[in-house]
C-alpha cells in the first residue's frame, strides 16, 4: 500500500518521534504504557547521548536508537531500540548494550556500586520465539536464580513482538495503551485519522505529526 504517513518502523521515523525533544511527550506516554509495574510512572525524561564508547580504542562502539534517564527519584537509565530484522545474536546484543551503560556509569571511589538501574526495551518487528503460540506480546526478562528468586533488579529487558499487530484491527477495540502503541508504531504509515477515536489525543497528535503532506 502507498504510505500516507512517515513510517515509525524506519530509523528516521522512530528516532524523530521518540528520540527528539520536540516529540518527547510520545516517549513519555509510550514508557508509561509499559514501565509502571517496574519503576512507577515516568513524569519526565532527560535525553542522553546515544553513542557509548568503550574504555579503550579496541572496544566496540555502541549506538542506541533512544537513550534517556527518567526524572524519577531513582533516575533509571532507559534504552529503547527498534529492531526491524531478526538477529541471531539479539540477546547477546541487548545484554552488551545494558552492560556498557552500567560500566560507563561507575564512579571512581564508589565502593557500593550504586549505579542506576538499566531497562532496555526492544521493539522487534519479527516473531519472538519465546512468545510463539501465545497471546502475550511482551517478554519481560530479569536476573533470577534457579528458584525464580530475583537476584538483582539493576538490569532488565522488555522484548515486544510487533509482528502480532500486523493485521488491521479496530484501534478503539485494543485493550490498553500497550496494544495501542504497538499497533500505532507498526501501522502508522498506512493508518487513516478516522481509525483513531476522538478521545485518544496523543495518537491524533502523533498522526498529524507523521503526515507526509506536511
Amino acid at each position: 500500500n502507498e504510505a500516507k504517513n512517515i513510517n515509525l518502523l524506519t530509523d528516521f521515523g522512530f528516532k524523530r518521534f521518540f528520540g527528539t525533544e520536540p516529540y518527547k511527550k510520545n516517549l513519555i506516554h509510550f514508557l508509561n504504557a509499559f514501565l509502571p509495574p517496574y519503576i512507577g510512572t515516568v513524569t519526565d525524561v532527560s535525553y542522553r547521548p546515544t553513542e557509548q564508547l568503550g574504555m579503550i580504542d579496541k572496544n566496540k562502539r555502541i549506538v542506541f536508537d533512544v537513550f534517556c534517564s527518567s526524572q524519577n527519584e531513582s533516575k533509571e537509565n532507559i534504552v529503547v531500540e527498534m529492531q526491524k530484522a531478526s538477529q541471531e545474536f539479539l540477546k547477546n546484543r541487548v545484554i552488551a548494550y545494558s552492560s556498557r551503560i552500567i560500566s560507563n556509569s561507575l564512579v571512581k571511589g564508589d565502593r557500593k556500586y550504586n549505579y542506576p538501574t538499566v531497562i532496555s526495551i526492544i521493539l522487534a518487528n519479527f516473531k519472538i520465539p519465546e512468545l510463539k503460540g501465545s497471546s502475550d506480546f511482551v517478554q519481560h526478562v530479569m536476573l533470577k536464580d534457579d528458584k525464580n528468586r530475583i537476584f538483582s533488579e539493576k538490569m532488565s529487558f522488555l522484548l515486544i513482538d510487533l509482528s502480532k499487530f500486523a493485521a488491521r484491527k479496530q484501534f478503539g477495540n485494543l485493550s490498553d495503551d500497550r496494544q495501542k502503541w504497538c499497533y500505532a508504531i507498526k501501522n502508522m504509515w498506512r493508518m487513516e485519522e478516522s481509525d483513531i477515536p476522538e478521545k485518544y489525543d496523543v495518537f491524533h497528535e502523533l498522526y498529524e505529526d507523521c503526515q507526509l503532506s506536511k
